[in-house]
């Protein structure tokens, strides 16, 4: 299966990957949010469109990426804002 689906894996981690390299590469956290909330909806788009290619789709897989990518979202919001303070 990971043979079949290597070019999608790749595609995802390099989605992942350069949002993480520009978010770090900055000194600036509103920039640094702006970055993370488009890597979360460039992961939620590839989720939705690797599914639709494979006849997959349902509203549950929808949901699960959309949900998944404001997990991480929020993750980095409260990073962002200094986390637990210590």
């Amino acid at each position: 299966m990971l043979k079949k689906h290597a070019g999608y894996y790749i595609s995802l981690v390099a989605i992942l990957f350069l949002g993480l390299l520009i978010a770090y590469n900055s000194a600036d956290k509103q920039f640094q949010f702006l970055v993370a909330v488009l890597t979360a909806f460039l992961y939620a788009l590839w989720g939705v469109i690797h599914h639709i290619i494979n006849h997959e789709l349902t509203p549950t897989i929808v949901v699960e990426y959309t949900l998944m990518a404001a997990l991480g979202t929020g993750f980095v919001f409260f990073l962002l804002k200094g986390g637990f303070g210590l």
